[in-house]
């Protein structure tokens, strides 16, 4: 069934990602992110894994006690 004001979604959607984008700003989650990132890299916990087919982007991340990436 189609919506009768589909405008207000989009209006209220774009409303919702300022809102969130201004409190993340606030709490400045992209720099702590980057800094436990650096500390879990620098500890040892995080390793480089290289690109493969299945991800051909270089990515961090976890080798589980099952020896899985």
């Amino acid at each position: 069934m189609p919506e009768r004001f589909p405008h207000h979604q989009i209006e209220d959607r774009d409303d919702n990602q300022e809102s969130l984008e201004s409190l993340a700003e606030t709490l400045r989650l992209k720099e702590q992110y980057l800094a436990q990132v650096k500390v879990l890299y620098q500890s040892g916990i995080l390793e480089n894994f290289p690109a493969t087919k299945e991800h051909p982007t270089p990515e961090l991340g976890i080798v589980g006690i099952d020896g899985k990436e």
